[in-house]
């Protein structure tokens, strides 16, 4: 076990020019009310002639220009903002004590570049002019570090294609835009505007989610820009009361909240010296808030002890385990903590990572698979299995898999498996420690699912490729093959931006993935199975398991081969012991058919009776001849079908109300009727459900499907 050495801060350097005083400060230390923000939403960016000249800083072949114009396009495409691009024979930023009027990115290697590098590692700076008193930025400068170090000393480069041991620069450049716009460091670890950045390769992976915008890094930019529209604001104070009755600020606390439906976390906000808070930008939900701290720079050291000895530091709490927003409305939170809600520090998870390499930045996870995550820091060798959790309903600790590993850099280390469901939200979710004691420390928004890294769209849905691909895994349960995958993209990318074209043109792809006869064949197949032996529908892991055992040639001898296990599974021994004769091994098969689908195949008894030897192979044969029976796949095709849209679109097990309505909405209509289809597949394409799976960001309606 290694823990990695600790990424560098990504540099914030603002400078007030009203009254002119210079600030070598993050925005975060600054005692100041007044939020900081540019007075416009258009916001005019220039662009130096550097970029297009990159230094030795930059692997070569990297397109600069492009990653600075992504950069700016994922926050463009999140709030009401709009920039303004031009370009600039500028190479260097404004001096500390003037501004020159012009919002300069560039990456050149000039003396005054350099000198805003008061740290070697930093990856990179923003140097903010604003009015103090207002609290309007007139000008913002970005320079990308051009001798980025090591923590030992060794020089570093910047990259866009992953390479292992350097810093992405799109993820630099995504952060440091954010300060250009007037957002300060956040405490919540998969947040773009989290301070520190990890190298490409830690965790043996590389390093993008930081270009991504988070919901906290959204909730933040949407509440001081916009758009408001149905945003909603929670504030309040958060006191402490001492063993002697005095009531104290919790000041510098981290404050966040977390959807009860999912456990994402939505935003967040600090505490001010008073123990207030308020946070913007809060869709209307239903919502946990929570709270830790001190965090940042806001409270300092001698501070902090002043408050622990005083029982001002909350440990980690949860301030209240429900509160309904709603929309457009502002909602008020008041809370007062009894000592026992902040027990004496004897824990501090400070590390996480996966396989086998810690980190203070978050790990990535992939919906519908297990992984090992590994935590350091004092007192999480007292945590039991029982006493981890990750604060979701779609994430499971296996509490029996807790491991303590070898200590590392005189930390304890623990090791546990979280299994992710295959339909969880893309978002940051939290990691929860309760001690033997009782104390409860998190680590807020530590792992993150973001599948849309690689692409500067709100959502990775929308991304012709990714639309394409992931069809073919949940409705094939493959990789595309390269033929197929061009031509469905081709498609798509016809339309040339078209958005009526585009919106079309989805439907119509995505239809004939839900009607393709490689899905249906194999997805009628499993169905069949588990309906004429057990009356009940598969489920998605049974249905996943099963289906991966027909991919490849000779899907008649893999159907067979299946088949064959399948009656020898204990379940189905179960309901059809091995003793049972031909004649009652037929009439239950028969019976569940009928039952279930109210179709009489006692013709075919006969035939039936003829394969059955008393061994795996006859039953096997059996149920093979019933299942492709006509009547009794057209009885079932629909009820199929349906399962197959909740599998595919939804990645979970359908719920019984949604089920029989889909079901019910088909009885009078073909599925070979390709309108059908499409109809269907834009309800699902169009659910905030299916649209989350892929990004934080909602970017279809159900208007589209009465276009």
């Amino acid at each position: 076990m290694r823990i990695l050495p600790l990424f560098p801060l990504l540099g914030l350097l603002t400078v007030t020019i009203l009254p002119v005083r210079a600030v070598n400060a993050e925005l975060a230390e600054r005692k100041t009310l007044v939020t900081t923000k540019w007075p416009s939403n258009s916001i005019t960016i220039a662009l130096s002639s550097s970029l297009k000249n990159p230094g030795d800083n930059i692997v070569a072949g990297t397109d600069v220009v492009g990653a600075v114009q992504r950069a700016l396009r994922r926050w463009s495409s999140i709030a009401s903002v709009t920039f303004v691009e031009t370009a600039s024979a500028r190479q260097s930023i404004s001096a500390v004590e003037n501004g020159d009027g012009v919002s300069l990115i560039t990456i050149a290697d000039t003396p005054e570049n350099t000198a805003i590098f008061h740290d070697s590692e930093l990856t990179g700076c923003t140097r903010v002019f604003y009015d103090e008193v207002k609290g309007s930025i007139v000008e913002a400068d970005i320079v990308v570090n051009p001798h980025p170090v090591s923590s030992e000393g060794l020089p570093l480069r910047f990259s866009t294609d992953g390479t292992p041991g350097t810093y992405d620069l799109e993820s630099t450049l995504t952060h440091e835009i954010g300060h250009l716009l007037g957002l300060e460091h956040s405490s919540v670890i998969g947040s773009t505007m989290q301070p520190r950045q990890a190298l490409n390769g830690t965790y043996r992976l590389p390093a993008l989610t930081e270009r991504t915008l988070s919901e906290n890094d959204r909730a933040t930019v949407r509440g001081m820009y916009g758009p408001n529209n149905n945003l909603s604001t929670l504030e309040g104070k958060i006191l402490t009361s001492s063993a002697n009755g005095e009531t104290i600020p919790a000041a510098g606390a981290l404050v966040w909240a977390e959807s009860i439906d999912s456990g994402r976390v939505v935003a967040s906000s600090i505490t001010s010296p008073a123990g207030s808070f308020h946070i913007d930008g809060i869709p209307a939900g239903e919502y946990r808030i929570l709270a830790k701290g001190p965090h940042l720079a806001q409270v300092n050291a001698a501070d902090t002890q002043a408050l622990a000895a005083r029982g001002g530091v909350i440990r980690g709490a949860e301030v209240v385990d429900y509160v309904r927003i709603r929309s457009g409305i502002h909602t008020a939170l008041n809370v007062v903590f009894v000592p026992a809600a902040t027990p004496s520090a004897s824990m501090n998870p400070a590390w996480l990572g996966m396989n086998g390499e810690l980190s203070t930045t978050p790990v990535p996870i992939e919906a519908g698979k297990r992984f090992t995550i590994y935590v350091a820091g004092f007192g999480v060798d007292e945590v039991p299995g029982s006493g981890i959790s990750v604060t979701s309903p779609f994430m499971i600790v296996d509490a029996a898999s807790l491991k303590r590993q070898a200590p590392s850099a005189s930390n304890p280390v623990i090791s546990f498996d979280v299994t992710v469901a295959a339909n969880a939200p893309a978002g940051e979710y939290t990691l929860r420690f309760v001690s033997n004691t009782g104390e409860v420390s998190f680590l807020t928004g530590g792992i993150t699912i973001d599948p849309g890294v690689e692409l500067a769209v709100p959502n990775a849905d929308d991304d012709s490729r990714f639309f394409v691909t992931h069809h073919y895994r949940d409705f094939l349960g493959r990789e595309p093959d390269p033929e197929g995958l061009a031509y469905w993209v081709s498609q798509l990318t016809a339309c040339r931006g078209d958005q009526d074209c585009l919106g079309r043109r989805r439907l119509a792809v995505s239809g004939a993935f839900l009607g393709e006869r490689e899905s249906q064949d194999l997805g009628a197949f499993v169905y069949g199975l588990y309906r004429s032996t057990l009356g009940r529908a598969p489920r998605l892991e049974e249905f996943n398991a099963d289906r991966r055992e027909l991919q490849g040639t000779n899907l008649a001898e893999r159907k067979i081969t299946l088949a064959r296990s399948f009656v020898s599974r204990p379940n189905i021994l179960e309901r059809f012991p091995a003793e049972l004769n031909a004649e009652q091994f037929v009439d239950r098969v028969l019976m569940m058919v009928r039952d279930g689908s109210g179709v009489d195949l006692q013709i075919e008894k006969p035939a039936l009776l003829a394969l059955y030897d008393g061994r795996p192979r006859g039953r096997a044969a059996i149920l093979l001849k019933v299942i492709d029976n006509a009547s009794y796949k057209h009885a079932e095709a629909k009820r199929a079908f349906v399962l197959l849209q909740y599998f595919g679109y939804l990645r979970r097990d359908p719920d019984l109300e949604g089920y029989e309505f889909w079901t019910n909405a088909l009885k009078n209509r073909s599925l070979d009727d390709a309108m059908v289809r499409q109809s269907m597949a834009c309800a699902f394409l169009t659910s905030a459900e299916y649209q989350l799976r892929f990004g934080n960001v909602l970017t279809h309606d159900k208007r589209e499907c009465s276009r």
